[in-house]
């Protein structure tokens, strides 16, 4: 039904497809881990700085508004 020409080309096309779903499973996967390192670490950034502000804003022996709470610069995590 099919001549061998026919059946060679499938054959390599298919696997050619099933390369190019491999390569892009892995450089789909390897970004998404980068871009999840790169935010964990902006986040735990601004928490740092978030506690450092908060430290230094309140003393302990006074109790916690939280208007003023929310009153806190909240830069860090908007923009890259």
């Amino acid at each position: 039904m099919f001549s061998i020409k026919s059946k060679i080309i499938f054959a390599y096309t298919f696997v050619f497809g099933l390369v190019l779903i491999a390569f892009a499973f892995v450089i789909y996967h390897s970004s998404k881990a980068a871009a999840l390192e790169k935010l964990d670490a902006r986040l735990q950034s601004y928490s740092a700085s978030l506690k450092e502000e908060i430290e230094e804003q309140f003393n302990e022996n006074e109790p916690l508004d939280i208007n003023e709470l929310k009153s806190l610069p909240t830069e860090g995590l908007r923009g890259t």
